[in-house]
């Protein structure tokens, strides 16, 4: 039997329109990228972890934390400029944003900040495409006009060489 709970996301702002949503292949966490008139574009990322919660030996309730935005992280927003990829790192709590102004901005589990990704002032159109090889030693990105290809080296963590 399956049993399937349907939760309602908690925006930072509540006239955001959802348009991506990635959920992470290993971890218990989703990204949602929105745009919303007062805040523009944004991307959150959430929590989707169900806690046990036991009240008594023969009652067991759960307290479902799914949808909540995680906490100690500034979040990107752009007043005009919508997210339009998003990719998980195939093993790593590592989040990649494509923008529609050409950006990408990487976040990685423990820092606090969206971080911009060195060398992708080459994209002048929308990001369109996001990828990590399968084990996540390289990132590749696409845009939507000029079909700029880069490929990017994660060295360690924190630390992403252009290759070409």
């Amino acid at each position: 039997m399956t049993l399937f709970f349907d939760t309602k996301v908690q925006f930072l702002d509540n006239e955001t329109i959802s348009t991506i949503v990635v959920f992470h292949k290993n971890e218990l966490i989703f990204a949602v990228a929105g745009y919303g008139e007062n805040r523009g574009g944004s991307v959150t990322i959430f929590d989707d972890t169900v806690r046990e919660l036991n009240f008594s030996l023969w009652k067991t309730l759960l307290n479902f934390q799914q949808g909540e935005p995680l906490r100690d992280i500034t979040f990107p927003n752009h007043p005009v400029s919508q997210a339009t990829s998003l990719c998980f790192h195939p093993q790593k709590q590592i989040l990649i944003s494509g923008w529609e102004n050409g950006e990408i901005f990487a976040w990685i589990q423990g820092k606090r900040e969206f971080l911009p990704i060195q060398g992708s002032g080459y994209h002048k159109s929308p990001v369109m495409l996001i990828d990590f090889s399968e084990q996540g030693s390289r990132l590749v990105t696409a845009d939507s006009v000029r079909h700029i290809i880069k490929i990017y080296y994660f060295i360690i963590e924190s630390l992403i060489h252009l290759l070409f």
